[in-house]
């Protein structure tokens, strides 16, 4: 787990001159960049649902690339939201946040089930890997949808709980956590 960091509690000017909440970051600009790259991944799919035999795996091995990207990514912002910002919610608003845990361990389980049809479909030829790429733009589908309501749960439900039981000065010590507790790309 990070390290607790401590912000001076007199954070008041910095807190009147910022427009957005320090927490911001997390709930807007992370979870959008995971939409972003959810989107990038269904257009990679796309492209290869289109492309022909030849091109097929050289289409695969770019969206397994693509996949290996968003899967490190959302890792890292479950991570950092199961080891910071779920236990300093839970510190003053009880049972709100393991629901959300439970969310991750499935969609951490729904990347498992994508990643091996994606090994599956870069080893086989033909029919089989036909069926494989079908099954494959279904999962690709299902990660899309389970990570874009997951992601929309968080910012209607837990947001606005961490804006009205947090101050400033506490948004931004958990955001710095956050920062620390998230491993370079």
């Amino acid at each position: 787990m990070a390290t607790k960091l401590r912000i001076n509690a007199n954070c008041s000017s910095v807190a009147k001159a910022s427009k957005h909440p320090p927490i911001n970051f997390f709930y807007s600009h992370f979870h959008n960049s995971i939409r972003n790259e959810l989107d990038m991944l269904s257009q990679s799919m796309s492209e290869l649902s289109s492309a022909s035999q030849e091109k097929i795996h050289g289409r695969l091995t770019i969206l397994k690339n693509r996949y290996r990207f968003l899967e490190q990514v959302y890792k890292y912002h479950s991570s950092v939201e199961d080891e910071v910002v779920y236990p300093t919610l839970d510190s003053k608003v009880k049972n709100v946040t393991s629901a959300y845990s439970v969310e991750h361990e499935d969609e951490e389980r729904l990347f498992e089930q994508l990643s091996a049809l994606l090994s599956a479909a870069l080893q086989q030829e033909g029919k089989a890997r036909m069926a494989t790429l079908r099954q494959l733009e279904c999962k690709i589908e299902e990660v899309h949808t389970t990570l874009r309501k997951h992601l929309a749960k968080e910012e209607e439900q837990l947001f606005p709980l961490l804006l009205k039981h947090f101050s400033f000065a506490e948004q931004a010590s958990s955001s710095i956590e956050s920062a620390v507790a998230m491993p370079a790309l």
